[in-house]
């Protein structure tokens, strides 16, 4: 009687690494040398953390912690997966526009994915997706650009403008005219009124036309600011 003894051994699995730290969007590919040639399968506990093919190519999903299961005949390995939390810096905290003004705000994010931007009082100010953030009228808002629930603020005061006139008072005979100047600081143009156009009137160009004698008073108006010069008519 002739006998043999058959020692099968258990297939061996080395990973090129036991534990993997990435950012969403980030790949990673996970080598794996096995004693045998029998067919190696990768299998993720959270594939919305972390997903695996069957090549070992490992993608980040979104922060948080997975373990790879890499299995051969009834062998495994286990490979841990963090994918971080990205790092996200803009290159402004705090601005200060005019109504109409515009400006870019670089959001740079280690991930390299794009932020998501906000604004909280979008009559004030807007901004796109790209950060350009453009202000509508005076007020305070906040811009913020969020990637995977880290959030960073950029505070946005949109001034109300000085307003100077080249004239404080004018006198002027019925049938006058007299321009008027407005220099704004926002570099908007300014709308112009007469509280009693039957004494004086005046155009969106400045030209004050006396009518009758009497006193009014000649307004320019630009986002919340103004000036006055006081018209009188004698006759």
């Amino acid at each position: 009687e002739v006998s043999c003894k058959i020692t099968v051994s258990k297939t061996k699995l080395v990973l090129s690494k036991k534990s993997v730290s990435i950012e969403h969007g980030e790949n990673f590919k996970l080598d794996v040398k096995s004693s045998t040639k029998s067919q190696i399968t990768y299998k993720s506990n959270k594939t919305s953390v972390a997903a695996v093919d069957d090549s070992g190519n490992i993608t980040g999903c979104k922060p948080g912690d997975a373990i790879i299961t890499v299995k051969a005949d009834t062998s495994t390995a286990l490979c841990k997966v963090k994918v971080k939390t990205p790092t996200v810096k803009l290159s402004h905290s705090s601005l200060s526009l005019y109504k109409n003004q515009s400006a870019s705000i670089k959001c740079e994010v280690s991930s390299g994915l794009a932020p998501v931007w906000k604004s909280n009082k979008q009559s004030i100010v807007s901004v796109d997706e790209n950060g350009l953030v453009t202000a509508h009228k005076h007020g305070s808002a906040v811009i913020s650009a969020t990637v995977d629930g880290v959030k960073k603020i950029c505070s946005i005061e949109v001034k109300s403008p000085v307003i100077k006139l080249n004239h404080s008072s004018l006198k002027l005979k019925p049938g006058e005219t007299k321009t008027l100047t407005a220099s704004v600081s926002s570099g908007n143009a300014s709308t112009w009124t007469s509280k009693k156009t039957s004494i004086a009137t005046i155009n969106q160009k400045g030209v004050v036309k006396a009518k009758k004698a009497g006193t009014t008073i000649i307004t320019a108006s630009e986002d919340g600011a103004s000036a006055s010069c006081t018209v009188t008519v004698t006759k």
